[in-house]
């Protein structure tokens, strides 16, 4: 079971990271970490950490991370002292994710990532049945291959300058539904068949604020064929979730969601591995961000659904935690 090790000493190996793009063997410590689980104002600090580093989180990211897992969420200190954190998200059994992984500026370059990380191999190491998934920056793939993980899909940063409303905004939309006002079991279930595990924790803390704006597709029967969710982050806002039976789905929500962003630059990380991403970027005419680019991995076998309805998947939800 993942879980809180109160101010346990932890060893050391070579230093990977999720998003730093130079790799150097690190020294090794002068002294070891100690770790306990974080609180939400921890988690909070992190993301404002993650900030200072210029990743485009979601201004109210900390909030629906922390009510995924609050067990999962891990701070190290150096003399009561932050130094680095790392999230292992667990959504069940069967499937973790690694999140924010991050070591303070003036802590850096002392082998206090290496222990972070062992942290993390330990506890996946413990987790044998399930799959963990990292987005990684393509220069750091081999690092984490050295751990198990695979590569398997890329993700591209898009973006979109806000374009003012239209006069067939109404029309377009006319046909979708705030997504509060359909039960959030059902949104569940259409999210679960795609990404194959519950996410009603985050969605809930996602539905419930009235920064974040949703809205879904159904068919006559009333059945969801799409949702997605835009929030605002630290520049401009972040589309994320986008899930779609089909391309027409997909592009009606998208433009609708555009309409909810305040003139501001729109932001989307999509899997390559969609069939249809191509036709639908260059539907809205998105410029790429190539250098925002990211590579899904994973230790264990990929779900299912997430193979199997990858044509479905526009945009994921955060590269923090899938």
């Amino acid at each position: 079971m993942i879980g809180c090790r109160h101010q346990k000493p932890i060893r050391n190996i070579i230093m990977f990271s999720l998003f730093k793009k130079n790799f150097s063997p690190p020294p090794t410590p002068t002294a070891n970490l100690s770790i306990r689980c974080m609180e939400e104002k921890d988690l909070e600090m992190v993301m404002n950490w993650c900030k200072e580093e210029e990743w485009n989180v979601g201004k109210y990211d900390a909030a629906a991370y922390y009510a995924l897992d609050p067990k999962g969420h891990f701070l190290f200190l150096l003399d009561e002292q932050p130094v680095g954190a790392i999230s292992i998200v667990r959504y069940s059994s069967q499937l973790l994710a690694i999140g924010p992984f991050i070591v303070k500026k003036e802590y850096r370059n002392k082998g206090y990532g290496a222990q972070i990380w062992q942290h993390a191999i330990e506890l996946l190491e413990n987790n044998t049945n399930a799959t963990a998934c990292l987005y990684s920056v393509p220069t750091q793939i081999s690092r984490y291959a050295s751990s198990g993980f695979k590569k398997d899909f890329h993700i591209q940063r898009w973006q979109k300058s806000f374009v003012k409303k239209t006069s067939n905004v109404e029309e377009t939309t006319e046909d979708l539904k705030q997504l509060n006002s359909l039960s959030i079991e059902s949104i569940i279930e259409y999210y679960q068949s795609i990404f194959s595990a519950s996410r009603k924790k985050l969605l809930a803390k996602f539905i419930q604020n009235e920064n974040i704006v949703g809205f879904a597709s159904t068919d006559d029967n009333g059945k969801i064929t799409g949702f997605g969710l835009i929030r605002p982050c630290v520049q401009g806002y972040r589309i994320g979730p986008l899930y779609a039976n089909h391309i027409e789905n997909a592009q009606k929500l998208f433009y609708s969601l555009l309409t909810k962003a305040n003139n501001c630059t729109v932001f989307i990380d999509a899997p390559s591995h969609n069939p249809y991403i191509e036709r639908f970027t260059s539907f809205f005419n998105l410029d790429r961000v190539s250098e925002a680019d990211t590579v899904a991995m994973f230790r264990g076998e990929v779900p299912i659904s997430l193979s199997t309805n990858k044509h479905k998947n526009y945009a994921v939800c955060s590269l923090e935690i899938g």
